[in-house]
């Protein structure tokens, strides 16, 4: 396969790819370094087109390869375009746009990759995509006499990136196949993919992150779509996720098709930030939208739908039109204004909330829903057909319930044996001391009402007790309790309580929640340090690098006094030591029973020092300083949440040995930037993350004193220990749209440690050094004893929350192996590890160090 490259061929209006052979297979291949047009009108960086060769007028099929290392730039241009496919043969070319690789568009209104005649092509970009005015892809004819129509798969890899005023736009024009994003997408106009008049066969399937400022998918006139539209990933749009309206003239047909299905898998975040997430106006839909169990679909705008059906421009409706055939079906989490809204009044929907799905807004308009799981919902819910349920239903009540029901129920109303009604109040209505106090609300009116057996119970706010469930209206009488009803004894609860009366969106979370046992859990799973990881993090990256320079002076005394090996006036090194550290700490509870969260945490980094030995005759003196850094990340046990720690730290260190007698200390200093993401884990709760990032200092003195016993080849240390830390966090505010994100006060921790324990060693003499095997055992003792405390205010509601942690263990106990190989040339390779551990606490690294001595 011949390959030419370009790098002599630029600057050039057009490059033309021209084949000389017919069928020839060719790469093309545009080197590292910089490509540029000023200025151009209906031209292209590289244009696709067939030749004329040896005088004949026939066009030659193109088959080949577009390698794109370097930067194509076009800086101005109307309908300049990056790489243009103009011939009518339909050329086989695939365009790889490498790591290195960028087209630029940086004004006009061509496009990067444009179509105007039919091709094969395949797309794989790994590099950078960017017009600042239109789309990145183009697929439409350049004249009106010509269809356009592409085949092949387009994919922005992992390590892609596309930002453009949109993404792909198909006008007039038709694809063939699947549109991949495993990489990231950015785009600013009024869309991202676009449809006119144009059909697209394939499926469009999100695995990376897609930002759009308009929506995602834009569906319109007389277009078509087959195939799905598919989320692994994060779609974010700003006017909406879905749009598919048709240009509806005066016929029954309808004017766009969309025959495929909407799916958002395990796990994908699809959330339109104003408008409404699914709109659909004069469509045919065929297939389904579902949302798979741990997705997330959200519509955030006031008054806006997460799913959208308009009614028919005109009264010629075709028989599918407005009708989404599959229904919607929810396994995750849906949210809006409005979770559905349809309009449409000849087609009612099918919606199926499942055992797993959580619902949260009203539903409106002709649907009939059947709910196996958790459906939040307040006035406004007006159902024109029937209701099944077997799950929860969850009824905020307000004070014009005393006289027209909550939910309303046109059809038949079916609630099943062991299904549940909660009732939770209003905030409007709890702040009121006039209401609440044993009058009758009206939670639900049905054409028919049927009720099997539902338990219908009040919130942690109310007690409940039926009035009336037969007939068409539920019914029930409700009273309050005050803060100190409901959470005798417990101050933190207590304080979450009586924030939520000045808080709607904390007093939702608040009066969700059925049992004082409920609530006591939704305050421990808003401690924001609910597992102590901000200290223990802390904590055991300090005594990683504090145990690496104790380690080394240890290992450099054992055998060079009393032994005549190893003596030198005086010795200075640099050295380097790998960590590789893991530790597990076990759940525990606190004096009033709250349990604090485990976790398990893996620390990896490297310290590097400069040390400095004299031999004094009578005594020997080692001192040095080392720089550590490392990374933690802590897993909290039975949760999502994501603790992250970057550590930097300052050792300064120093050995005096006198005869048998010696003293090791060392003096450290560090900074750590964490990284955290939490999310309150419990049904019927917003699994938004609550993100924070802050810094926290740690100092420590750790001092080891022992003597030496010396016999042949073998030494005994008895060893007394002094540890001393404390640990300083800053003060942050936790970023969240959540009623439970807070503003956290700065925190000290303290820790003091008497230790004692035995040190032993042995020499093995080889032909090129020794081996020295060792091992140390202590046995710690914290005379401080200081609780792990948490100080925060609420953001939204001002209450103040202390919480005091697990009661600390005080015993703790350590182990330290090391096998030293000392060689004659001044090399020394050491292999260490360490165990510390306590009661539901234990930590083991593993490290690797050499040392050369000048």
């Amino acid at each position: 396969m011949p390959c030419k490259k370009l790098a002599q061929l630029f600057p050039m209006a057009v490059l033309s790819i021209a084949i000389g052979k017919a069928n020839a297979a060719q790469t093309i291949e545009v080197p590292e370094g910089e490509y540029r047009l000023t200025s151009g009108s209906d031209s292209a960086l590289i244009v696709v087109r067939s030749s004329y060769p040896d005088g004949h007028r026939f066009r030659v099929p193109i088959n080949g390869t577009i390698i794109v290392r370097g930067s194509l730039i076009m800086d101005n241009g109307f309908t300049a375009n990056g790489v243009l496919f103009d011939d009518t043969e339909n050329p086989d070319v695939d365009i790889n746009i490498l790591p290195t690789g960028k087209i630029l568009i940086n004004q006009g209104g061509g496009s990067n990759i444009k179509f105007g005649r039919s091709a094969f092509s395949n797309l794989s970009n790994k590099g950078y995509l960017y017009n600042r005015d239109s789309e990145i892809i183009g697929i439409s004819p350049d004249s009106p006499s010509q269809a356009t129509s592409v085949t092949g798969k387009f994919i922005n890899e992992s390590l892609g990136i596309m930002e453009g005023a949109g993404l792909m736009r198909l006008y007039e024009g038709e694809f063939n196949g699947d549109f991949i994003n495993e990489g990231t997408i950015t785009t600013t106009g009024s869309y991202g993919i676009s449809l006119q008049l144009a059909s697209y066969y394939g499926n469009i399937i999100n695995k990376g992150t897609w930002t759009s400022k308009g929506y995602a998918l834009h569906i319109n006139d007389a277009s078509t779509f087959s195939g799905n539209f598919e989320n692994h990933g994060t779609i974010t749009a700003s006017d909406g996720l879905v749009r598919i309206t048709g240009d509806k003239p005066a016929t029954d047909d309808a004017f766009a098709n969309f025959d495929g299905s909407i799916i958002n898998r395990s796990f994908g975040v699809m959330t339109a930030e104003n408008g409404n997430g699914f709109e659909f106006k004069d469509v045919a839909f065929s297939g389904s939208i579902t949302n798979e169990t741990s997705a997330r679909m959200i519509a955030k705008g006031d008054g806006k739908a997460l799913i959208y059906i308009g009614a028919a421009s005109d009264s010629n409706e075709s028989p599918n039109e407005g009708n989404i055939a599959g229904g919607v079906s929810n396994d995750g989490f849906m949210s809006g204004y409005y979770v559905v809204k349809n309009d449409n009044p000849n087609h009612t929907l099918e919606l199926s909330n499942g055992s797993s799905g959580l619902m949260t807004g009203r539903l409106a308009g002709k649907i009939n829903l059947t709910n196996a799981g958790l459906f939040q919902t307040e006035r406004g819910t007006i159902l024109t057909g029937n209701f099944n349920h077997s799950g929860v239903l969850e009824l905020t009540v307000d004070a014009a319930a005393a006289t027209t029901p909550v939910m309303d129920v046109s059809g038949t109303t079916t609630l099943a044996s062991g299904s549940a009604v909660w009732v939770t109040p209003g905030f409007e209505l709890y702040n009121n001391d006039s209401l609440m106090n044993g009058e009758s609300y009206q939670l639900l009116s049905a054409g028919t009402l049927t009720d099997n057996g539902a338990g219908v119970e009040g919130s942690v706010l109310t007690s409940v007790n039926v009035v009336s469930n037969t007939g068409n209206i539920l019914t029930v009488t409700i009273d309050r309790k005050t803060p100190e009803e409901v959470s005798p004894g417990s101050d933190a609860t207590r304080a979450v309580v009586e924030a939520a009366t000045r808080s709607k969106s904390l007093f939702d979370l608040v009066a969700g929640t059925l049992t004082e046992a409920d609530l006591k859990k939704l305050v421990q799973e808003n401690w924001v340090n609910n597992s102590a990881a901000t200290q223990q993090m802390n904590l055991i990256v300090q005594e990683e690098a504090v145990s690496i320079p104790l380690q080394r002076m240890s290992t450099a005394r054992s055998f060079s006094r009393g032994l005549s090996f190893g003596d030198q006036q005086a010795s200075k090194g640099i050295w380097m030591q790998i960590l590789a550290a893991a530790a597990s700490q076990d759940s525990r509870k606190t004096g009033d029973g709250d349990l604090v969260s485990g976790f398990d945490a893996d620390v990896d980094g490297f310290s590097l020092g400069l040390e400095n030995s004299l031999d004094k005759g009578l005594y020997d003196i080692t001192y040095g300083a080392a720089v550590t850094v490392a990374d933690v990340k802590a897993d909290k046990e039975n949760s999502i949440d994501d603790n992250r720690l970057k550590n930097y730290q300052l050792s300064m260190y120093g050995s005096y040995t006198r005869d048998e007698w010696y003293v090791d200390g060392v003096l450290n200093f560090g900074r750590s930037k964490h990284d955290r993401v939490r999310y309150v884990e419990l049904p019927g709760i917003d699994p938004s993350p609550i993100e924070s990032d802050f810094h926290s200092n740690h100092y420590g003195l750790k001092l080891l004193a022992g003597v030496i016993f010396p016999y042949w080849n073998t030494m005994l240390q008895p060893v007394l220990g002094f540890n001393y830390s404390r640990i300083v966090s800053d003060s942050y505010r936790e970023k969240s749209t959540s009623a439970l994100a807070q503003a956290v006060s700065s925190q000290t921790y303290q820790k003091i440690e008497l230790g004692a324990g035995l040190e032993m060693g042995r020499l093995y003499e080889l032909e090129k050094g020794t081996l020295e095997p060792s091992v140390r055992l202590m046995g710690w003792y914290d005379i401080k004893g200081d609780k792990v405390k948490t100080d925060s205010v609420l953001i939204d509601g001002g209450g103040a929350l202390n919480f005091e942690g697990a009661k600390p263990v005080r015993d703790s106990y350590s182990a330290s192996f090391s096998l030293t190989y000392r060689r004659f040339d001044n090399l020394s390779l050491v292999l260490g590890y360490d165990r510390h551990q306590k009661s539901g606490y234990r930590s083991n690294n593993y490290s690797f160090k050499m040392k050369y001595d000048f």
